[in-house]
């Protein structure tokens, strides 16, 4: 057990709580999360090029300033990294996979 598992594990003992299953359809904000790592792990396996998509957010003029925004949230513009998440190194806004201006963007809309 790592360092920072032990620590989770000592602040959450200072709580009383239960947990109970929530299926799918009811529990609608976890359902759409497990949804968009479902559809995250296909594109990478079916469209070659996937994981530069990853490196392009920096630069991109659409989405570098939220890219930042979401990787050092404390230091920069908070609507910006609200609206906003990074998972696995691609940047969603809300449900939606940001793509940059590159040259598979029109295939990936389609």
């Amino acid at each position: 057990m790592s360092q920072g598992q032990v620590k989770w594990i000592e602040f959450l003992q200072n709580f009383t709580f239960s947990i109970k299953h929530k299926s799918g359809q009811s529990n609608k904000v976890v359902d759409a999360l497990s949804r968009i790592n479902l559809f995250l792990q296909e594109s990478q396996v079916n469209v070659l090029g996937f994981d530069e998509l990853k490196d392009m957010y920096k630069d991109d003029s659409n989405f570098k300033k939220d890219y930042a925004a979401c990787e050092n949230p404390v230091s920069r513009d908070r609507n910006l990294w609200l609206d906003n998440m990074i998972h696995e190194r691609l940047l969603l806004k809300g449900r939606q996979l940001c793509i940059p201006r590159c040259s598979m963007r029109e295939n990936l809309l389609k």
